[in-house]
């Protein structure tokens, strides 16, 4: 699971979590990471991507249960969370709703050079686009 902050378009924060032992323990790790990133940052919003189900159901079940972890999280500090679907990041950022995962890693890391692996460039595309889509909300 990737993670990313940004403040206004400035990268702050980013990285990646990568839990320990079975599945269950891993999504408690995870809550408390995303606990310890709160505390940490103070986000005033936070932006997840929807799981999909794809070629292998049992990972969207796993990411929706970290995903679920995440949102506790933010609700106990009061963090409005804004979900969004794949098709949407990748459109926001690329222009279109069909990119590849190599193809937003690549305008990403034209941003934010200093963006490794696919799962921060991931966490970054989310964060982006909400900062995106959250501009024109507000001019509309």
């Amino acid at each position: 699971m990737g993670y990313a902050l940004l403040e206004e378009e400035e990268l702050k924060a980013w990285g990646k979590f990568r839990g320990k032992g079975p599945w269950e323990k891993r999504v408690c790790q995870g809550a408390e990471f995303v606990a310890e990133k709160i505390r940490e940052f103070s986000p005033h919003e936070i932006a997840v991507e929807s799981p999909f189900a794809g070629a292998n159901p049992q990972s969207a079940i796993k990411l929706a249960h970290l995903k679920g972890a995440i949102m506790y999280a933010a609700c106990l500090n009061s963090i409005p969370i804004y979900e969004y679907r794949p098709r949407t990041v990748k459109k926001a950022i690329t222009g279109r709703g069909n990119a590849s995962k190599e193809e937003v890693r690549n305008f990403v890391r034209r941003i934010f050079s200093s963006v490794e692996t696919y799962d921060e460039a991931d966490a970054v595309a989310v964060a982006f686009a909400h900062l995106l889509l959250r501009k024109n909300d507000r001019k509309t």
